[in-house]
């Protein structure tokens, strides 16, 4: 190495770097032509160049470690992102299934003013078949026209068990939606809590790095 500061002419600097739980120990030392007495120009030197080294490395790894947390910060904040549009496409979904519910509802209950008022018009039909008995002709016109009117009916029938089939469906989904709904949220609050934990780790990264 060249420095100045320590020596006139180049010199060989050793290292060893120990991981331990409190962190990592540096151990420094020059080559014995450079040996220092404590506390001299040279001496002082000599620890301020290892500080400086320790120092820069120190900034080094705490730019990364901030980097790295920041990058987490970033992924649960992504994370809760998702949950927050995944919770409004099923919020969405169901009141999509409100409103489809709604007008099916609706339509069934016109449905079974219709068949009401069909079951009428085939009793008064009945009395047509029966009233036209002695004439063929207009018998087979009655009978034909009361057939009708049972079909028209069974069709209003059908329609209101596919309605109500369909119903039924959309009242599963919605109950599978708001189960998955609350899961969410309480997914959502634990999630919340720890982005601002990981904001607390990058805040005393940060206020470690001002610090240097």
């Amino acid at each position: 190495m060249v420095n100045t500061n320590v020596s006139a002419t180049p010199f060989n600097v050793y290292s060893r770097m120990i991981a331990t739980n409190e962190g990592v120990r540096l151990n420094a030392w020059l080559d014995p032509n450079n040996a220092a007495t404590p506390n001299s120009g040279r001496h002082l030197a000599m620890q301020k160049y290892v500080y400086d080294f320790a120092m820069l490395e120190y900034r080094e790894a705490l730019v990364k470690e901030i980097k790295a947390a920041e990058n987490k910060l970033k992924m649960l904040e992504n994370q809760l992102a998702a949950m927050i549009n995944s919770e409004e496409k099923s919020i969405k979904s169901v009141n999509s299934n409100d409103r489809a519910n709604s007008r099916s509802d609706d339509a069934m209950i016109s449905n079974n003013n219709d068949i009401k008022s069909s079951s009428e018009k085939i009793s008064e039909q009945k009395g047509m078949v029966e009233y036209t008995a002695a004439d063929a002709n207009a018998n087979k016109g009655a009978k034909k026209t009361l057939e009708e009117m049972k079909d028209d009916k069974k069709d209003l029938q059908r329609d209101n068990e596919k309605r109500g089939k369909r119903v039924d469906k959309r009242n599963k989904e919605n109950r599978a939606s708001d189960r998955s709904t609350e899961l969410s949220q309480e997914a959502q609050r634990a999630k919340t809590a720890e982005i601002e934990q990981q904001k607390a780790v990058v805040a005393a990264l940060k206020a470690k790095l001002d610090k240097i």
